[in-house]
């Protein structure tokens, strides 16, 4: 087990009450996609969008097609940032509203 440090007073950090997408990152051989996040505090963490009960390989894929051919808004009616948001709602990663507008 690697070396840590167990603090004796736990660290309260501010509230965090957003996340906006940092970097995305497409696995086109094993169909995910991987997301690295930030909330409002600066906080980061990463989030995996593989297939599973939310989420078929082919609408990974299916995806994967769009943003590689440019076409995801047309056809799914929304932006990548929205769509990947709401599959992390769905992975039940957070609870909230998507709000915004496209970057």
């Amino acid at each position: 087990m690697a070396e840590s440090l167990t603090l004796s007073v736990a660290v309260t950090y501010p509230s965090l009450i957003a996340w906006t997408i940092a970097n995305v990152y497409l696995d086109m051989i094993a169909p995910s996609i991987k997301l690295e996040l930030v909330s409002n505090t600066g906080l980061r963490t990463t989030f995996r969008l593989v297939a599973g009960e939310n989420v078929t390989v082919g609408q990974i894929r299916a995806a994967l097609s769009f943003i590689n051919q440019g076409k995801f808004a047309a056809l799914r009616g929304k932006s990548l940032q929205k769509w990947l948001l709401e599959q992390i709602q769905e992975a039940g990663f957070a609870a909230g509203t998507v709000s915004g507008t496209p970057d």
